[in-house]
């Protein structure tokens, strides 16, 4: 791959970046009952094809030059795993600390309160994509056949995915059922979003599919591109409408339109998929040479900032509630500001620990 198609891709995971901590400023927004709805609009739906982008993103990086005659699972899991399990434990030890710490309630440190919050990555409301990504990897063997068809069929196997992702996703989301109590089986369904990687499949396939032959979607890309840009246009007005629809006719709250138009919703997944392809597009033939740097800066940030931001919006929520702060449209936006910041700060010191503290930057950033 050349380097500006690797940087195609970087600046994808540089932008999903940016709309994972637009979507966590957009729900400390929600504290202000007088939104501006645009605003929020912009952090909690524009958004919303964060998460399914870094799975795109991290499936094409697997997939890359992949050997479709020979695979060793243990070789695989020995150099993926490590990277995403050694920070995942050591993040959710850190907000299980910060946790302790706010509350005083230390129980959180029990053996069953542990195992409940690894096992659905509830230390943190963002930790839930890692325990994800753990199980695509160590569903890889499955995966790999299911790629390659795709790959050789696309025009078939791609649509019934896009089907299938939509019905598994309405089911998952509107019509699952919630059990009472806290027992394993309850669990195992009331946190079936937090761990079941099937709710990606389809932009796991996608981004994984694309990786294999990216020159040939790369140009076809190009061959289409006002058809890309249509659909990215009107897959986010749509998205947008439904939610606004839940606001305005169905008198759901914002946090409530928030909850049913998220990602998985029918809407999001056919958004989600139309971001990616619009992103690749614009990033590799239509991006403009003075914002390559700042992406590319925050691409290589983005893994240590994903973990350590929702700590940094912890501690600056802090600093607003005792300063009597409200979040109106400056203030939220520079809550953002400052929340990137401080993020790519800490992540460039993370990553730029010296030798002699590389098991710490291991722990923290999965960087040897």
């Amino acid at each position: 791959m050349s380097g500006k198609r690797l940087q195609s891709l970087e600046h994808i995971r540089a932008v999903s970046m940016l709309g994972v901590i637009a979507i966590h400023t957009g729900a400390y927004y929600l504290s202000n009952p007088h939104l501006f709805m645009p605003l929020f609009v912009s952090l909690e739906i524009a958004s919303r094809f964060s998460i399914p982008a870094f799975f795109f993103v991290s499936a094409f990086g697997l997939f890359f030059k992949a050997d479709r005659q020979t695979f060793s699972y243990r070789a695989f899991l020995a150099r993926r795993l490590p990277a995403v399990l050694v920070p995942y434990l050591a993040w959710s030890l850190i907000y299980r600390l910060y946790y302790g710490y706010v509350t005083h309630d230390w129980t959180v440190f029990s053996a069953k309160k542990m195992l409940i919050s690894l096992v659905f990555g509830l230390s943190s409301y963002h930790l839930y994509f890692i325990v994800i990504l753990i199980l695509f990897y160590l569903c890889m063997p499955l995966l790999r056949p299911l790629v390659f068809f795709a790959d050789r069929h696309p025009r078939l196997v791609l649509p019934c995915l896009l089907l299938g992702q939509i019905a598994v996703n309405y089911w998952s989301s509107y019509l699952r059922p919630v059990i009472p109590g806290q027992g394993w089986t309850a669990m195992l369904v009331n946190y079936l979003p937090n761990y079941w990687p099937v709710h990606y499949l389809l932009i796991f396939v996608a981004g994984a599919v694309f990786a294999l032959n990216y020159q040939r979607w790369s140009a076809a890309l190009r061959r289409h591109a006002g058809w890309v840009i249509l659909a990215f246009v009107a897959s986010l007005i749509i998205i947008v409408a439904a939610f606004l629809h839940c606001i305005s006719n169905l008198g759901y709250s914002p946090q409530s339109g928030v909850d049913t138009i998220h990602q998985l919703s029918p809407p999001g997944v056919i958004y989600s998929l139309s971001a990616c392809f619009f992103f690749w597009l614009i990033f590799e033939f239509f991006l403009p040479a003075p914002a390559a740097a700042p992406l590319s800066a925050m691409a290589r940030l983005s893994y240590p900032v994903y973990l350590c931001h929702p700590l940094v919006m912890y501690c600056l929520y802090s600093v607003y509630a005792r300063s009597g702060i409200i979040f109106t449209v400056g203030h939220t936006l520079l809550f953002f500001i400052i929340t990137v910041v401080i993020s790519m700060s800490l992540g460039r010191l993370i990553t730029g620990l010296p030798p002699c503290l590389a098991p710490v930057r291991r722990m923290l950033a999965g960087t040897k």
